[in-house]
C-alpha cells in the first residue's frame, strides 16, 4: 500500500530528476575528497622542521599532534607508522620534500626513522 502511494505520488520524471542529482552530489563530493586529500598530502610535504618535542598527545588511533619550536604539526598515523613511538622530549627532524621523519630519543642513543 505505501510502496503505491509513493509510486503514484511522484512521476517517473521526477524520480529520475531525484536520482540524478543524488548521482552529481555523490560525484561532487568524491571530488572535493580527492582534491583536499591532495591538498593535506601537499602540506604535509612542505613542511620543513627540527626541534625537540615540547609536547604531543596522542588520538585513539595513535596518531599524534607534536609541538616543535612552538608550531603544533598533526601528523597522520595513515602517512607515518608512528604507533606511540615518540615522547616528549625527543628531537625530531623532517626535510621538505620528504616523507621521512628522523626521531632521536632522549637519553638514548637510538635513531627512528618513519
Amino acid at each position: 500500500m505505501i510502496k503505491n502511494i509513493f509510486n503514484n505520488s511522484i512521476s517517473a520524471k521526477v524520480r529520475r530528476w531525484i536520482v540524478f542529482s543524488l548521482i552529481v552530489v555523490l560525484i561532487l563530493f568524491t571530488i572535493l575528497i580527492i582534491i583536499e586529500d591532495n591538498k593535506a598530502q601537499k602540506k604535509m610535504l612542505d613542511w620543513d622542521f627540527a626541534g625537540i618535542i615540547t609536547n604531543i598527545k596522542f588520538n585513539s588511533k595513535g596518531a599524534p599532534d607534536i609541538v616543535v619550536n612552538h608550531k603544533t604539526y598533526f601528523l597522520p598515523s595513515s602517512e607515518w607508522q608512528i604507533n606511540f613511538n615518540m615522547q616528549k622530549g625527543d628531537s625530531i627532524v623532517k626535510k621538505a620534500g620528504t616523507i621521512t621523519i628522523i626521531v632521536y630519543r632522549k637519553g638514548r642513543m637510538e635513531r627512528i626513522v618513519f
